[in-house]
């Protein structure tokens, strides 16, 4: 027989959070929510990493006066903006095991 308990304790192995997030979490997730991901905030953020993955000019110094500037760029910065622009890019995979051997030997010098 089950020993009696208290109201909102709960037996060995049976949680009180099933969803598994606890309670302040979802206040500070809807909290940062309503603070920073506005379509406002997410225009201004993504003109910014548009802006920087399409190249940041910095200057070109030569006896210590600007003389230039040279456009440098980032890749992470662009991956970061096709990710979320396109979505990541998945692997795709191909079964090869029943194809021709001239087509596997193609595929070795040509897809490289």
């Amino acid at each position: 027989m089950d020993k009696p308990r208290k109201p909102g304790t709960f037996p060995p192995g049976v949680s009180g959070n099933p969803s598994g997030v606890p309670k302040w979490r979802r206040e500070l997730e809807a909290m940062l929510d309503a603070e920073h991901r506005t379509p406002a905030q997410l225009r201004e953020t993504f003109a910014l990493i548009r802006k920087v993955a399409h190249g940041v000019q910095e200057p070109v110094y030569y006896k210590g006066e600007i003389v230039g500037h040279v456009v440098k760029y980032d890749g992470a910065w662009m991956e970061l903006y096709l990710n979320r622009v396109l979505g990541p890019v998945k692997d795709i995979k191909v079964d090869l095991s029943d194809a021709p051997e001239e087509v596997v030997q193609w595929i070795a010098e040509n897809l490289n």
